[in-house]
């Protein structure tokens, strides 16, 4: 059982801890004519499922993503 005071990074920390399989892809759009121009846009795929965030910095992003994924991580830690 995971408390629910772990969130964003310290959540992160426990899957990476209890060995979940998961990955994290970056990707920076530096060409003028893509909707998201100088912007991250990172990926998270764990249990079968994919989230994303887009954001200025890596760091951004991933607290994005974390906080999309939020339930699913929960969910998957508490089994």
């Amino acid at each position: 059982m995971i408390s629910k005071r772990c969130t964003s990074l310290n959540l992160l920390n426990h899957i990476k801890q209890k060995k979940f399989p998961h990955t994290i892809e970056y990707e920076f759009f530096k060409d003028k004519t893509q909707p998201n121009f100088l912007k991250w846009v990172g990926t998270l795929k764990i249990n079968g499922k994919t989230f994303q965030g887009i954001g200025e910095n890596k760091n951004s992003v991933l607290v994005k993503i974390l906080k999309n994924a939020e339930m699913e991580l929960y969910s998957l830690s508490n089994i």
